[in-house]
């Protein structure tokens, strides 16, 4: 990408539990980042929605004020364009000015997973539907003026006319088709294809960005799909290269060969290089089951930038084991039924080891997906929040025994940046987003930790199959 000193763009990610922003140079490097917390409502169960006005409107006005306040401080730099994504599906309904009238509704909600079938009724049943969160919103508010996601919403507040892209779009299943947004089932639902936002290409500009008093409007990227923007950035391309994206949601992706067969209970998505798909998919024992654990055990949270990167670990052979499911399990590599639980406790056990003990289930399920797919592994990227946290990414390098390069914990912000260069014609096309893959860190696995991981993991594996639940085992 073509581009002098101090010229950078800047890609905004609405997270689950915060909105987070970088500003990045024309190779990719982050110069600044913000992130801007905001609450998540989960009650009662089965819920998952947040204020959409404070998470999809206010925070990327905030987070971007701070990522231009920090650049000011830095002496200054060329703003050429603004990107936003976000998770998808999402939901809310807005006025005429794209202000939000209800809660933002998340793709983890029940009211998300209603509504399904039509073409992609294959797919498997915890497999999110906009078409659910349609019905919700139309049952709440008839006639509004529009059901946007967040992505729309906060393009909406930064000055655009609240587009999404194509990817946005594809992820909304069914209620998308060749034509654009397919009236008949919107209005199945109660709904019309002009209360949907407009949708723009990949990369394409809708619109500008305001950036405030005394700076000119720049180009604003349609707003976009956080896994795509973490995969453009990621660099991961060559079949067995792993990504473990470690938000939220724990997404594992590993790259085969398009005509590698794809296990039940895995999903598969196109990879940009031809011939190449991802397989695997999110399961739920990302940040918010990380965050949960410690919560619930009087812990450090991990990957939060406001924590110690790293903590003291107890010995080896005295990690107790978790099941990582309170909201139970979206992918079919662990039974959909189970709920959390904490096994093999001892009174020996104490914070040091509960707290490695939740790293390891996360990454315990990053080895099940990577075993389920049958591609022999040949190199580990992490990138999400809790590639922050050098327990989580020790933890991990140990469960698969390999060393793990950490890009960006923001990498979702880093790949909208780079749609925001597309945007403004400052960037190749999609595939030269592989240039941006930075690595902050690698972590090695310690050689005194695999055979008790090993251990631990083929515990955790005979725990899912149902059997051993009675066992009576040694405390480790």
């Amino acid at each position: 990408m073509a581009g002098g000193a101090g010229q950078v763009t800047i890609g905004v990610d609405l997270g689950t539990t915060a909105v987070k922003a970088v500003a990045a140079d024309p190779e990719g490097r982050v110069l600044v980042r913000r992130r801007v917390a905001h609450a998540l409502w989960d009650e009662p169960p089965g819920r998952l929605e947040v204020d959409a006005e404070q998470a999809w409107r206010q925070g990327p006005r905030r987070a971007l004020a701070g990522v231009l306040e920090s650049l000011d401080r830095r002496g200054g730099a060329e703003i050429r364009a603004v990107g936003v994504t976000g998770m998808a599906p999402s939901l809310t309904v807005v006025d005429g000015r794209g202000v939000p009238q209800l809660p933002g509704v998340l793709y983890l909600d029940q009211r998300a997973l209603g509504e399904g079938g039509g073409e992609h009724a294959e797919l498997p049943p915890a497999f999110p539907s906009l078409a659910g969160l349609v019905a919700w919103a139309t049952a709440e508010a008839p006639g509004a003026a529009g059901y946007w996601p967040a992505q729309a919403v906060a393009g909406a507040a930064l000055g655009g006319p609240g587009a999404v892209d194509g990817a946005v779009a594809m992820a909304a299943g069914d209620l998308w088709g060749a034509g654009g947004w397919v009236a008949e089932r919107l209005r199945r639902l109660g709904a019309e294809p002009a209360q949907l936002p407009e949708v723009r290409g990949i990369g394409e500009a809708a619109g500008t960005a305001n950036l405030g008093p005394g700076r000119p409007p720049v180009p604003l990227a349609a707003g976009s799909v956080d896994v795509l923007c973490e995969q453009l950035v990621a660099g991961v391309a060559e079949p067995g290269d792993l990504l473990a994206i470690g938000g939220a949601s724990l997404v594992v992706w590993v790259v085969a060969e398009a005509d590698h067969p794809v296990p039940a209970g895995l999903w598969a998505v196109p990879h940009l290089v031809p011939g190449r798909i991802l397989v695997g998919g999110p399961t739920n024992a990302g940040a918010l089951f990380c965050d949960w654990a410690c919560r619930l055990l009087g812990l450090p949270g991990l990957g939060h930038p406001d924590q110690p990167a790293a903590v003291d670990e107890p010995p080896p052979g005295r990690v107790p084991l978790w099941l990582p499911f309170p909201r139970g399990e979206r992918l079919g590599v662990a039974p959909a039924g189970f709920r959390a639980a904490l096994v093999d406790l001892a009174v020996g056990h104490g914070p040091r080891a509960l707290r490695r003990s939740v790293a390891e289930a996360s990454a315990f399920m990053v080895r099940l997906v990577v075993e389920a797919t049958g591609v022999p592994l040949r190199r580990v990227r992490a990138t999400g929040g809790l590639a922050a946290s050098t327990t989580w990414l020790t933890a991990l390098a140990e469960v698969l025994g390999r060393s793990v390069e950490a890009g960006p914990p923001e990498g979702a912000a880093l790949g909208a940046a780079y749609l925001a260069a597309m945007a403004a014609g400052r960037a190749e096309p999609l595939e030269g987003a592989a240039a941006w893959a930075r690595t902050e860190r690698t972590v090695e696995p310690r050689r005194s930790w695999l055979g008790p991981t090993a251990e631990r993991y083929q515990r955790f594996r005979q725990l899912l199959s149902g059997a051993g639940l009675q066992e009576d085992r040694r405390a480790r």
